[in-house]
């Protein structure tokens, strides 16, 4: 991910990302979730952050799933 501030190595973020379906780019769904920040790295004039997203809910599993990913299943 890119930001234009340092994320907290180790830190949790509440976050909402836009994932666009597979087969449809212009189709996106509202994905609220948290993310663990694994690093932070600088860029240039941005960072780019490792994150490794968790609390997904179960209804947005195969979307992501679609992209490759493995989330973990909100509680």
């Amino acid at each position: 991910m890119q930001c234009a501030h340092r994320l907290s190595d180790g830190q949790v973020y509440q976050m909402m990302m836009e994932v666009p379906e597979p087969r449809d780019a212009s189709q996106r769904t509202q994905v609220v979730c948290k993310a663990n920040c694994n690093y932070t790295i600088l860029s240039g004039d941005e960072y780019r952050a490792g994150m490794k997203l968790t609390d997904v809910p179960p209804q947005h599993q195969a979307l992501l799933g679609n992209w490759g990913g493995k989330p973990a299943v909100a509680a």
